[in-house]
């Protein structure tokens, strides 16, 4: 039954990894459009915050109005005249300069500790949606324009509306960052259930290969427990990652899509998982060396040779996960890098840099997050790299009794061939990081 089910994977892997790929675009589709599906014919899944300068002068007018309106003080009256004439011109200039003026004179007071608390309002519902909110919760503003309103200064608590477009496609057209955002999640997921599907194949060839060379190296059990071990390493860097830095929302639900925290961490999970078996393969590989190292001394001439090709198949597939592992962790801090980029072209995001000098969605993070995966792929990497060089260094016989490997190493082994080839293992190994970098290089050149 095992055969005929390896062998039934063995002549299907190419539609296999299809139907793999296509479970993994279903997956980021529901991830990211489940509510299109569910109800259909609605707005777009997406939203932003409309920031317009003339809406939040028009309320803090009404707020000073009311407050006012039962005064008869010579100053008070004075200060209501002053706020109709500013609310007339509001409405007969309708000239980008106005508007600049405004905006340059309207201030968001916010410190990091209230922007946290920033959440839709429970108590305004869209008209058309009511499942949908119609505003945030209020913020505060501060007007002062000694021209416009010489003899006082208004301030107040305004929420800002929440504009929720046609269709997805419409929000895309708006801020098109988000498309190559959504398009890189997509490709994420493909790529993940591809490297899933890959990663299986491999542990199972990998077992029937080296058994076959070597039958002294069955065991029971090696491989769950190598895995068990794999999932509590990854289980604690995320729990540390949480609780130090990625404690908070960097990017809130509010900016632009409801339950987005969510949505990242089911994201997450999912490639954490697809790469523990990366991980999983380091060990395991690394486990056959320790296991054939340990027989060596009662090999023959035969044995060696039967040594030697299990070597060549471990370090083979060793690279394999490698090169896996790289790809999906430097895929996932670019994805983090495209969002970061297309939220800071939003309007209420842009108000918000001015405001504060800063953006709440800053670039600087996406290095921590590079750093943190790069440092996740040395901790299991190094170890196991450490342990094919001391075997390849303690039994140079072994590895170089098969013919391949031999003619393989004598091509390399020239002046320039082992720094660089040793070059490319720290650039893979160090590739989330190297993304981060060219993220904020592309910004760069890309913003105007």
């Amino acid at each position: 039954m095992a055969k005929a089910k390896r062998s039934l994977v063995r002549n299907n892997q190419i539609e296999l990894l299809i139907l793999a790929g296509f479970l993994g675009f279903i997956i980021g589709g529901i991830l990211l459009f489940g509510r299109d599906i569910v109800q259909k014919g609605k707005e777009s899944v997406f939203h932003e915050v409309k920031y317009d300068p003339r809406h939040v002068l028009n309320e803090l007018i009404k707020q000073e109005r009311t407050l006012l309106q039962n005064a008869t003080d010579s100053t008070s009256i004075a200060t209501l005249r002053e706020l109709d004439t500013l609310h007339n011109t509001m409405l007969v200039s309708s000239d980008s300069a106005f508007y600049k003026r405004i905006n340059n004179q309207l201030v968001i007071h916010l410190d990091p500790s209230e922007l946290d608390t920033l959440r839709f309002d429970s108590s305004m519902r869209s008209k058309q949606d009511t499942t949908r909110f119609a505003q945030t919760t209020p913020i505060h503003w501060i007007f002062r324009d000694t021209e416009l309103l010489p003899a006082d200064t208004l301030s107040g608590s305004i929420g800002l509306p929440i504009t929720y477009f046609p269709s997805d496609v419409d929000f895309f057209v708006k801020y098109p960052g988000f498309a190559f955002w959504a398009l890189f999640i997509l490709s994420l997921l493909v790529t993940l259930f591809i490297v899933l599907a890959i990663c299986r194949y491999i542990t199972t060839d990998v077992k029937a290969r080296v058994i076959s060379c070597m039958p002294e190296l069955r065991t029971k059990g090696n491989y769950l427990k190598h895995y068990f071990i794999t999932l509590m390493i990854l289980g604690a860097f995320t729990v540390v990652a949480l609780l130090t830095y990625y404690d908070g929302s960097i990017v809130k639900d509010i900016y632009f899509l409801p339950g987005l925290r969510s949505k990242i961490i089911v994201l997450v999970a999912i490639g954490y998982l697809v790469t523990s078996f990366c991980f999983c393969g380091f060990i395991h590989s690394a486990s056959y060396i320790d296991r054939m190292e340990s027989i060596y001394t009662s090999t023959d001439e035969t044995g060696k040779e039967q040594m030697a090709k299990c070597y060549a198949v471990l370090k083979s597939h060793f690279n394999t996960f490698f090169i896996c592992t790289a790809i999906l962790l430097s895929f996932l801090v670019f994805c983090t890098g495209s969002l970061y980029s297309a939220i800071n072209e939003m309007e209420f995001i842009r108000k918000l840099k001015h405001d504060m000098g800063y953006s709440p969605v800053r670039q600087d993070f996406v290095y921590v997050y590079g750093g943190l995966h790069t440092l996740l792929i040395l901790m299991f990497y190094i170890p196991v790299r450490l342990q094919f060089t001391s075997f390849e260094k303690e039994f140079k016989t072994v590895v170089s009794t098969d013919g391949a490997a031999q003619a393989q190493d004598k091509k390399l082994n020239t002046t320039l061939a082992n720094p660089f080839k040793k070059m490319a293992d720290v650039i893979i190994a160090g590739s989330p990081i190297l993304v981060s970098f060219v993220q904020a290089l592309l910004d760069a050149l890309l913003t105007d």
